[in-house]
Order: structure tokens, then sequence, then C-alpha cells
């Protein structure tokens, strides 16, 4: 655990980010905006934000390889429960399933994530946008 983290009073740091944004009127133009507000605030010691910069990079790169994409085909993706990322015209069979589940488990997640904000609308304004209706 950092020096930060010990100085925020038994607070967990998102607990201090969701404090932040709020004390700041609970609306920003975007995420870097609460960032730049994270960062003056001085949440994170030098080795955690370099860890974030490489974060940043890799994110960078994951987005260049999906935007490559032909017909919803990644340029590369990984292929293994190790990280291992290969260009897609590389793929073996078991790169196609492995890949298929991850897709698979991750629309499952966004659909549990598109009701439950649906229901949230519902319940607050009696009303709501349609679900979509998803092929099966």
């Amino acid at each position: 655990m950092s020096a930060h983290a010990l100085e925020l009073d038994g607070i967990s740091r998102d607990e201090r980010i969701r404090q932040l944004i709020a004390e700041h009127g609970g609306t920003f133009a975007n995420y870097r905006a609460i960032a730049e507000v994270v960062l003056a605030e001085g949440l994170f010691d030098d080795d955690e934000l370099e860890a974030m910069q490489i974060a940043g990079i890799i994110a960078r790169v994951k987005k260049a390889v999906r935007t490559g994409e032909v017909d919803g085909l990644p340029f590369a993706g990984v292929v293994n429960e190790g990280g291992q990322v290969r260009q897609f015209e590389f793929w073996s069979y078991e790169d196609y399933c492995y890949n298929f589940t991850m897709k698979a488990e991750s629309a499952r997640r966004d659909i549990v994530a598109l009701r439950a904000i649906h229901a949230a609308c519902l319940g607050k304004f009696g009303k709501a946008p349609d679900l979509p209706q998803f092929d099966q």
C-alpha cells in the first residue's frame, strides 16, 4: 500500500475519487478532466503513476489492434489465458475458440449491465429507452 493510501483517513482511494467528483459538482466534460483532479489531489505515488503510464500505452496498443477490424474481426488479439497476443491471420482453431468464449462472456456482462441501467431508468423516470432485440 502506498503512503498516499494511508493518508485517506480510513476510506478507499475509490471512495476518495467519488468524493472528488461530488465535491466538483458531479459533472465533468470527460474522464480526462476527472483524472486531472485526481492527479492534483496526489492520490498516487511515482511508482503507481509509472505503472499507469504503461497501462495507458497498453490501452492504446489494444485500440490500435481493434481498430484494424474488417467485418468485425480484429487485427490481432489475446489468444490464451496467459495473455499471448497473435495477429488474426495466424490464429489457430483454439485461438478462435478462446476469443469466441471471451467475447460471449463480455457480451453477457454487457447485457446484464444494459438491463440494470434500463431498470434503474425506468424506476427513476417511469420510462426508459427500449431494450434492443438481439439476434438469437
